[in-house]
């Protein structure tokens, strides 16, 4: 099971933050943060919760079909 600190750091993450300045806001020290938590169980089963690998191509699928053109004027 996912720990707090794991669902925080996802949380952080879709703010788009890295994995590592999400752990360090999580409260993970700066070493433990360049550890690869995306190994562990408890990421690995937040991922497959709330980012399943049918949705990620779901949303693939919807990209490549996309016909919508658009653009920014700088």
């Amino acid at each position: 099971m996912a720990t707090f600190k794991q669902k925080l750091v996802a949380s952080k993450v879709v703010d788009n933050r890295t994995i590592e300045q999400a752990m360090v806001e999580a409260g993970y020290s700066p070493k433990t943060a360049s550890t690869n938590l995306t190994q562990s169980k408890g990421w690995q089963e937040l991922m497959d919760k709330y980012l399943p690998d049918e949705k990620i191509m779901q949303k693939v699928d919807e990209g490549l079909e996309a016909t919508k053109v658009i653009s920014a004027l700088l």
